[in-house]
């Protein structure tokens, strides 16, 4: 379509419509996106749109009315649930609804570590996707300097809330010049991951200017023992 899907014609959404990820869960997409009202200080929102097809979405407005961002949900019901990743500064959490309007059980799930590369804030990249050993969920982290780099760990297929490894070291930093200059340098931020029979490929941007593409084989994407999770 011409049209935009979304556009900023809401109080809510009046800076913009940010971060969109979408995920199919039976015969609907749900696209959870950033609601940045800029009207008073943390005057964002997580908000919900949904569609059949991709070309025509109904927007729900406000899913969680509290100061959050950086959401989507699991790509199918988990024991009868749908579950909702979101970011209360700075932790990535879930939250589980029966009826999407509902929310309860919100849980912190993962925290930054000092003195790393991942110490100030993180956040989910794209949605979860299927791995042999369970979630694949890839994050974005932030440092002291500001600089944004992707990470990825592994949840329980049954219980979320269970982190079973997160790698000690980022899948993807800034290196090229177009990841490091730009409208916002130093940053590398996705909200998209796509899986083909081999391969996983996660869509980001490069310092907020350009969008590029990172592939890894799903048999280069392990998990060694030091970042396994003893639960």
């Amino acid at each position: 379509r011409e049209e935009p899907i979304v556009r900023n014609d809401v109080p809510q959404e009046l800076r913009g419509p940010e971060d969109p990820r979408i995920v199919k869960i039976e015969n609907t997409f749900y696209m959870t996106y950033t609601g940045f009202g800029n009207r008073f200080p943390g005057d964002y929102r997580i908000c919900l749109a949904t569609s059949r097809d991709l070309i025509h979405w109904d927007r729900k407005g406000v899913l969680l009315d509290e100061e959050n961002k950086n959401s989507a949900f699991f790509p199918e019901k988990i024991n009868g649930e749908y579950i909702l990743l979101h970011r209360r500064h700075p932790d990535i959490w879930v939250g589980y609804t029966q009826d999407m309007k509902r929310f309860y059980n919100h849980t912190k799930i993962m925290a930054p570590i000092s003195d790393d590369w991942q110490s100030v804030r993180i956040g989910i990249a794209g949605p979860p996707v299927k791995h042999p050993e369970g979630w694949l969920l890839f994050y974005h982290a932030v440092d002291e300097t500001n600089a944004y780099r992707l990470g990825v760990a592994l949840l329980d297929y049954h219980d979320p809330t269970k982190i079973l490894a997160r790698q000690s070291r980022p899948v993807i930093e800034p290196e090229l010049d177009w990841e490091i200059h730009g409208f916002v340098p130093n940053v590398i931020f996705s909200c998209a991951t796509m899986e083909t029979k081999d391969q996983y490929v996660v869509i980001y941007a490069g310092a907020d200017t350009v969008i590029g593409a990172a592939v890894v084989d799903k048999t280069d994407l392990i998990f060694e023992e030091k970042d396994r999770i003893k639960i």
